[in-house]
């Protein structure tokens, strides 16, 4: 993270999240909001961009 927004990440194993990561990356999306709770396995973090 950088001024809220992912700029890079490391994908280990299968996490279903590499399109996910990748539209954060590439529309420079603000996480502020998330910031927090983004890496919490409890949380699904494709429901905040469905």
């Amino acid at each position: 993270m950088f001024n809220h927004r992912v700029v890079g990440a490391v994908l280990v194993g299968e996490t279903d999240l590499e399109e996910t990561i990748e539209n954060l990356i590439l529309n420079k999306t603000d996480m502020e909001r998330i910031e927090d709770s983004f890496l919490d396995p409890e949380i699904d973090i494709e429901d905040y961009f469905d």
